[in-house]
């Protein structure tokens, strides 16, 4: 699972769809929404560098 903590964003495995090396995120959001989740996981990977 990806850490809400960090980025306050959650993802789920992919292994309920067949794809266990995926992560899921749920797009039924705004597309401002959307662009801040996608921020911040940015942020967040780039913090494990």
């Amino acid at each position: 699972m990806f850490s809400i903590n960090t980025a306050h964003v959650i993802g789920v495995s992919g292994a309920a769809f067949g794809e266990p090396n995926c992560i899921r995120f749920s797009f039924a959001a705004s597309m401002e929404t959307l662009e801040e989740g996608v921020k911040r996981i940015k942020a967040a990977l780039e913090a494990l560098k």
